[in-house]
């Protein structure tokens, strides 16, 4: 134990202090990329304070890690980088429009299904509905019904909320492959 002017201080502190060499590091890499920026709101510059820190901390424990490869080109910005690319994961800023719902993911999803042959949204432009034509069925505008279902197996375009004309067309016309 020092003392320092009527104050006593424990020797770990005394010691960190007069090794440290000046600012901690912990506190340099904070001032490096800091999340955030200044804000009157305390709660925001308390919330972008420790995502700062954690960052910092993740990546000062990566360097130190032995599971860590050795990369000299792999700094501190490009980890920092990393790590927003992977918290914003294929989010995007774009809005829906009201009462549409969630974007579509990568992975086809069956939607309905007869045997070995499922309806799949696709991806790219409309098609007109195979059994719509069939049926007669038009657009006020007189155009075909457009669909963005299609059957996976017969690579057939059909409605599925609409007319449900997947079931007809495959209840009338499965083909035999």
């Amino acid at each position: 134990m020092t003392t320092v002017e009527d104050k006593v201080t424990p020797t770990v502190i005394a010691s960190y202090n007069k090794y440290m060499g000046g600012v901690h590091k912990s506190d340099q890499y904070c001032a490096y990329y800091p999340v955030g920026h200044q804000n009157k709101k305390w709660w925001r510059y308390i919330f972008h304070s420790l995502v700062n820190l954690c960052i910092v901390q993740a990546y000062l424990t990566w360097e130190v890690s032995t599971h860590a490869p050795v990369n000299k080109t792999y700094d501190h910005l490009m980890f920092h980088a990393d790590i927003a690319e992977q918290l914003r994961a294929g989010f995007t800023s774009r809005k829906r429009k009201a009462g549409h719902s969630k974007a579509v993911p990568d992975a086809p999803i069956a939607l309905a299904s007869i045997d070995h042959h499922k309806l799949e949204k696709i991806k790219g432009r409309h098609m007109v509905c195979r059994q719509c034509i069939k049926d007669g069925r038009r657009t006020a505008k007189g155009r075909g019904v457009e669909t963005s279902y299609m059957c996976s197996f017969c690579q057939v375009p059909l409605c599925f909320h609409r007319n449900d004309c997947f079931r007809d067309y495959h209840g009338q016309n499965v083909p035999q492959h």
